[in-house]
């Protein structure tokens, strides 16, 4: 029996290894998107932390002033971090559709794989029964000259 062989198989390890890489590259954009997610947060919580009122009578105007240009600036990074944010999960979806388009390719050429092999497999099994009959048949002309 003749062993299976592949003409594709290059094409598949290619497809596997671009899957892998792509892969690779989803999980590091979800990564620097969960971290620009995780900035984004820390911003809003020290805005949140700075709009703390001013108790009464204690009314500091170059504290309120930094208070507020401190506010601003947090804001300003916010709206840039959103930016960032918005950014790196348009990133993900395009890694995902890489990932999920090397899917199918993967996919269609382990598919041939496995009907080259069917068909590999139907034509050894073939041959053998040719085999078979034709030994069969020279059994049944020794037993008759025999007879």
């Amino acid at each position: 029996m003749a062993q299976f062989s592949f003409s594709l198989q290059t094409v598949l390890n290619f497809r596997r290894a671009k899957e892998g890489k792509a892969k690779e590259k989803l999980a590091g954009a979800l990564q620097f998107c969960q971290r620009e997610e995780e900035i984004l947060e820390n911003y809003q919580n020290k805005l949140v932390e700075s709009l703390v009122p001013v108790p009464c009578g204690k009314l500091d105007l170059d504290r309120m002033v930094l208070g507020e240009k401190y506010q601003e600036t947090l804001e300003e990074r916010i709206h840039m971090q959103n930016t960032r944010v918005l950014q790196a999960e348009r990133n993900v979806d395009t890694c995902r559709s890489q990932l999920e388009k090397a899917r199918q390719e993967l996919h269609m050429l382990e598919k041939l794989k496995e009907k080259r092999y069917c068909q590999y497999l139907y034509e050894e099994n073939r041959r053998e029964q040719l085999v078979l009959d034709d030994l069969a048949l020279s059994l049944h002309r020794r037993k008759e000259k025999v007879l």
